[in-house]
């Protein structure tokens, strides 16, 4: 599922920018990688799905009574919300197209599993040299006596 997602790009709803522009003006006395994302958020207006994940670990990671400052630079919790709303949507949404798929698949012989990701087995099993595979167990069993 995630594979679905990845690079998709999120545009970040004009409320969210407005209220992460006033956190840039109120705070623009700190300084770290913080600012830095934030910065870039506000002129960016996009989050990709990479970035949107990284938002929320940060988030569950940071303890917003010790470190009030980290939790605002992200966002505060009007970030947090919508970031994680976003996420959750996009995820069901690939969900409910891999359920469609399935239930299709149901009522049509031929189908294939949606779950399922295609791949191709050429019959090629890998050989393994026996003599020299021997020659490293005796080696490691006189390392371990």
């Amino acid at each position: 599922m995630n594979s679905q997602l990845h690079d998709n790009q999120y545009k970040i709803p004009v409320d969210i920018l407005k209220h992460l522009n006033e956190t840039l003006k109120t705070m623009s006395n700190v300084k770290g990688e913080g600012m830095k994302r934030l910065r870039r958020l506000v002129t960016d207006r996009v989050m990709t799905y990479q970035q949107l994940k990284r938002l929320i670990y940060d988030f569950k990671n940071i303890n917003k009574e010790e470190n009030p400052d980290s939790f605002n630079l992200n966002g505060g919790q009007k970030m947090y919300e919508w970031a994680n709303s976003t996420l959750n949507n996009a995820r069901k949404e690939i969900e409910q197209q891999k359920k469609s798929a399935r239930r299709a698949a149901d009522l049509t012989p031929g189908k294939k599993n949606a779950y399922r990701k295609s791949h191709e087995k050429n019959g090629v099993v890998p050989s393994v040299d026996v003599s020299r595979l021997s020659e490293n167990i005796k080696r490691y069993h006189k390392l371990i006596k």
